[in-house]
């Protein structure tokens, strides 16, 4: 071994430059390489092999059941934008309440926010629509209809009994004339 320093420290620079510049290409390779693989490291330093075994599985487990959630939870994005594309296609109340449950079971928030926006958009335009038919409603109702003037025709005038001071009325009592 004190054989191969000694010719090293003889050898020109360049010969040691590249030595050195190959045992750092050698270490960062194997840093890529392995790291990925540091979960399997960490199990074969377990003494028996059942846990081995077991370890195996249940990281097998954990990732098909990661995966299971994860394609959950981009099915129910993916059925909650296709509820938002039928409200905004039919503006009814029916289709609001079904985008509206949709987008609840959503556990992505920035997904939830950004249908829930444009939920709120259109029941924003639903109602604009509703107030725009009922302000146009009583208006064609209260359109002024044209009543021809009441013509007062002149009555013939009506000649009032007069009373006369000599004579007495008819209505009156024999007690009032004393």
């Amino acid at each position: 071994m004190r054989n191969i320093f000694d010719k090293f420290d003889q050898s020109p620079i360049w010969i040691r430059l590249s030595v050195l510049s190959m045992l750092v290409v050698v270490l960062v390779a194997g840093l890529l390489f392995v790291k990925p693989d540091n979960k399997i490291a960490k199990q074969t330093t377990t003494p028996t092999s059942y846990s081995k075994r077991s370890s195996a599985k249940a990281s097998t487990t954990d990732k098909v059941a990661a995966d299971k959630t994860k394609a959950a939870l981009t099915q129910t994005v993916t059925d909650a934008e296709e509820a938002v594309k039928t409200l905004e296609a039919e503006q009814t109340e029916a289709n609001a309440t079904a985008a509206q449950t949709a987008v609840d079971k959503v556990k992505d928030e920035e997904a939830k926010a950004r249908l829930q926006a444009r939920i709120q958009l259109v029941k924003e335009a639903m109602a604009a629509a509703q107030a725009s038919a009922v302000q146009q409603a009583p208006v064609q109702q209260q359109q002024p209809v044209y009543q021809a003037p009441a013509v007062q025709t002149p009555a013939a005038p009506v000649e009032a009994p007069t009373q006369n001071p000599e004579t007495p009325s008819t209505s009156t009592t024999p007690q009032q004339q004393q």
